[in-house]
């Protein structure tokens, strides 16, 4: 009995001591209120810390209660593998690292078990010698007293977040002592955890260490490139985060009641950025989103839906220098840059060396041409940069394709292939000869994990690539640009890599190609296969997608076969199609339209081609009538029949067309123009192309000043171009000159170009 009389004394020496030393930290840390990471170098601009945030200790029965059944209570106070961390030192080497809060909590633990321990040796040795020891019994019996100050020491504990770092201890009691240090390099171990540092605590370091020890391959020993690569690969490829990522954490009493769910790294908490503008954020301040457990018909429980998750964070200008770079070099989007340095002085300030080279990276890659007057090699150059710092491919949004080589140039010849005449500087042009092999071996490697490269076809990929054939590299390329909203191709090589590619990156729904596509355009195409119009299909159905345009786009060389063009009614956001110069094109132009939810701006221009405008306008009236707000139809030498009346379109405002589209080549002086174009129209653009039209400008303007002041009010521009005209001067100066007077006295702007003829002339 003297032996557990002398360990219960123990044990109440160990719970004061543990309660002055705690005394000791709080009246220390108030008596310096310095940012804990003040001394690391990087906060050059930070201030002192303001007064403590009060502290109200409130009794919680849950944890006043010896008996086993609120063990699972403190046995959530801490983690599974005990409050380890594992993360990378400065040289990039995974450690276990222990966290001195929870190695508090623990020895708090050991002693409430060891009191439990007693509490059974007393009720068995009053069963076989009552009445003896009454000084051990009067000590055990105050339960109420060792249970209240179990409670307060939890909650000093958790209050205070200490977050010492210290080494890893495999065993307890068999390893040498353990060394209590608090280096700089341990301050960054807490940085890298994404922990957010509030004035007076660490919120969220319960949710870093539990997202810590539930990362899966990060063992001790190996070894990382750097928070950065693992950030950008998580976000060309994404993953599914596991949901112990996030857990509930306190936020305004010390027993963290409030479930709150905090980002515990990175990525987590590039997502959750991503969510707002920092637009609204460099006004607010702050990012918050409250979670109601009531409307998600839930209770309060450790993880919520997604649309309720409380994202509840401090002021930007309160973190630390360290979470800062870290928002700014590996969390944020290029888009979202500038705005975050605009959040205060002090964050701009810091982050200029960083807006500087932001500035500089997106000028330099943002739009990219391969003008090869200057290299030969320009989409090489650009794979590389790309693959070695995955980062540029965030700023890249226009591409611009001209042209490609399918083959090593020879610098002996004297004259790059392909190259323009205009050229002079012959002896600056970098010429396309075989890569270095270690950048050989990057392509290769490249094409091996692309996930639109079957298994099948990886060897001719690279066989492609060592020809020197310049396919294999542009369609590496786009795939691993999120942020690409323009794309052009100009007269590609038949029968690509790149059109295949393109085909299954735009059919695979996860990936992360063509996302943000917006405007595609494609020119120079005559193909036997029909990847033209196969190829517009498969941007319509991008949900991004707003405008496609095509050039001299043809298929006069398809035998056999009907394109697949049919895409389902109203499942393409496309908002704008333009088809230039396209010839038989234009017969498949009716299939695209009937898949297109709301098209607003439609062109279509035929050169030396018959041009079907009544065929097209039905079209258009059938499934857009509601939407569209620009039409331009127009036709250079070739024929074009009456397009037919334009009245049904409900928003039409520009109209931009050949004269003999829009008038009946058969109808005199009595045109009534009224009955032909909608209420809507604000601005007609016509072209003339013929002698015989002339006899038709009067009435035709005459006509439209009428409805001007009858059913077409919004009518505010007319514009009037001629071709052809040699020998009809005098008279159309006669018709200027009367048609200006009558539409000034009618609120009309009349424009007259003629071309060939006179000077333009704009009354």
């Amino acid at each position: 009995m003297k032996s557990l009389c002398s360990g219960a004394m123990a044990l109440v020496t160990c719970v004061i001591v543990l309660a002055v030393m705690i005394s000791i930290t709080t009246f220390a840390y108030t008596a310096n209120p310095k940012y804990w990471w003040s001394t690391t170098g990087l906060q050059q601009v930070c201030g002192n810390d303001p007064l403590p945030e009060t502290m109200v200790f409130t009794e919680h029965h849950q944890f006043m209660n010896l008996s086993h059944d609120a063990d699972v209570y403190w046995g959530k106070l801490t983690t599974p593998n005990g409050g380890f961390v594992r993360q990378p030192d400065t040289e990039g080497v995974v450690r276990k690292h222990g966290i001195s809060m929870f190695h508090q909590l623990h020895c708090l633990q050991m002693i409430r078990a060891e009191i439990q321990r007693l509490m059974h040796l007393k009720h068995y040795h009053d069963a076989q010698a009552p009445g003896e020891d009454k000084n051990i019994e009067e000590i055990l019996n105050d339960e109420a007293h060792w249970t209240h100050c179990l409670d307060y020491i939890r909650q000093a504990l958790r209050y205070q977040d200490d977050c010492h770092v210290t080494g890893e201890r495999l065993r307890w009691g068999e390893m040498e002592e353990e060394v209590y240090t608090h280096t700089q390099e341990q301050r960054w171990i807490i940085a890298d955890l994404g922990v957010l540092r509030f004035p007076t605590r660490l919120r969220g370091l319960g949710a870093a260490v539990r997202a810590s020890s539930a990362r899966s391959g990060w063992h001790g020993g190996s070894t990382v490139t750097g928070v950065a690569e693992a950030v950008i690969e998580a976000a060309l490829f994404p993953i599914a985060f596991p949901s112990e990522a996030l857990t509930t954490l306190g936020t305004t009493t010390a027993d963290h009641s409030t479930p709150t769910l905090y980002p515990t790294c990175p990525s987590l908490l590039w997502q959750a950025l991503s969510t707002g503008s920092f637009d609204r954020l460099r006004k607010t301040n702050k990012l918050q989103s409250r979670l109601n457990p009531q409307k998600c018909g839930k209770s309060e429980s450790l993880y919520a839906p997604e649309p309720f998750l409380r994202l509840t964070m401090t002021g930007f200008d309160d973190l630390p220098n360290e979470i800062i770079l870290e928002l700014w070099h590996h969390v944020l989007p290029p888009h979202d840059i500038a705005s975050f340095a605009l959040v205060s002085k002090r964050i701009f300030a810091f982050a200029k060396p960083s807006l500087k080279e932001h500035h500089r990276l997106k000028s330099e890659y943002s739009i990219i041409e391969n003008d090869r007057s200057c290299d030969g090699s320009m989409l090489a150059h650009l794979l590389k940069d790309v693959l070695l710092n995955p980062h540029i491919a965030f700023y890249i949004e226009k591409v611009c394709i001209c042209d490609w080589r399918t083959c090593w140039e020879d610098p002996n010849r004297g004259v790059p292939c392909r190259l323009d005449l205009e050229v002079d500087d012959v002896q600056n042009y970098v010429w396309h000869v075989p890569y270095p092999e270690r950048d050989m071996e990057l392509f290769r490697n490249g094409i091996r994990k692309a996930k639109h490269v079957l298994p099948s076809e990886i060897d001719v990929w690279i066989k492609l690539l060592e020809s020197g054939h310049e396919d294999p590299t542009l369609a590496l390329l786009l795939s691993l640009l999120p942020n690409l909203c323009t794309l052009s191709l100009e007269d590609p090589p038949k029968r690509t890599l790149l059109f295949t590619s393109i085909r299954r990156m735009a059919q695979n729904a996860p990936s992360t190609s063509f996302l943000k596509l917006r405007s595609f355009h494609l020119a120079d195409s005559v193909s036997e296969r029909n990847e033209g119009i196969s190829l517009v299909k498969l941007f319509a159905l991008q949900p991004s997608m707003e405008k496609i345009s095509c050039f001299d786009v043809d298929n006069v060389r398809q035998r056999r076969g009907i394109p697949d063009c049919l895409i389902a009614p109203q499942s393409s956001n496309v908002t704008e199609l333009v088809f230039d110069s396209c010839g038989a094109i234009g017969k498949h132009i009716p299939v695209l339209l009937e898949g297109i939810k709301r098209l607003k701006r439609f062109t279509y221009v035929a050169l030396g081609k018959t041009v079907d405008a009544f065929r097209i306008r039905s079209a258009l009236l059938n499934h857009c009538r509601h939407s569209l707000e620009y039409l331009k139809m127009s036709y250079h030498d070739g024929e074009g029949n009456y397009m037919g009346n334009l009245r049904l379109f409900e928003n039409l405002k520009v109209l931009h067309i050949t004269h003999s589209l829009l008038v009946d080549p058969d109808a005199g002086d009595d045109l009534n123009m009224a009955d032909l174009l909608p209420i809507s129209i604000e601005t007609i653009d016509t072209t003339g192309q013929s002698r015989r039209i002339v006899s038709h400008i009067r009435p035709f303007i005459r006509s439209l000043v009428n409805a001007k002041r009858t059913r077409l009010s919004n009518l505010k521009t007319l514009k009037y171009r001629f071709y052809d005209l040699f020998d009809s001067g005098n008279r159309m100066h006669l018709i200027f000159t009367d048609m200006c007077r009558l539409c000034q006295a009618n609120g009309v702007q009349l424009q007259f170009d003629l071309v060939f003829l006179l000077p333009i002339l704009i009354f």
